[in-house]
């Protein structure tokens, strides 16, 4: 749902119902509850160009607030190419804050890139369990393994999240 916002002389003109139990108006003393904002934002994560993909484990994110991952992609601005087994593999991994050391991965597989991509091709990768809970942690897996060809370089990763603010 999109909302067309209307401000005038520091005032936020809101459409009716936009917002369940809040004034039609908002201004700097007449506040949204926050636990009715959603944040939609993206975390993003990049190794530089021009030197092979690094395998790493990457702490991500922390969640502030309960929330829903939307949405996953990777890519290489240089695809890993020659024919070989080269192959870079992305993983993101939920900690959940009851159980913070105890990772599992959130996505059905891992994304694979290899030289079927080419260069800057953005592969999705598939949400099994899209929801958190706050106090809920992220990492990001790499792995980059193969040989007969040239590795990847300049890896780019992008996690679409859309949170709930916890407090008010």
């Amino acid at each position: 749902m999109a909302i067309h916002l209307q401000f005038t002389n520091g005032q936020m003109s809101i459409p009716e119902n936009s917002i369940p139990g809040q004034a039609q108006s908002v201004s700097r003393g007449n506040r949204a509850p926050a636990a009715t904002v959603i944040h939609h934002f993206v975390v993003p994560y990049k190794q530089d160009d021009g030197s092979s993909v690094a395998a790493a484990i990457v702490p991500f994110h922390a969640a502030f607030g309960s929330g829903v991952i939307k949405r996953i992609v990777a890519w290489c601005i240089d695809a890993p190419s020659g024919g070989g087994s080269e192959e870079i593999t992305v993983d993101l991994q939920k900690g959940d804050a009851d159980v913070p050391t105890a990772f599992a991965t959130v996505l059905s597989a891992a994304i694979s890139i290899t030289d079927s991509q080419s260069d800057m091709e953005q592969v999705a990768g598939t949400v099994s369990d899209d929801e958190y809970d706050a106090g809920d942690v992220f990492q990001l897996v790499i792995t980059a393994a193969g040989s007969g060809g040239t590795q990847g370089e300049g890896l780019g990763v992008s996690v679409f999240f859309q949170e709930h603010s916890e407090n008010d």
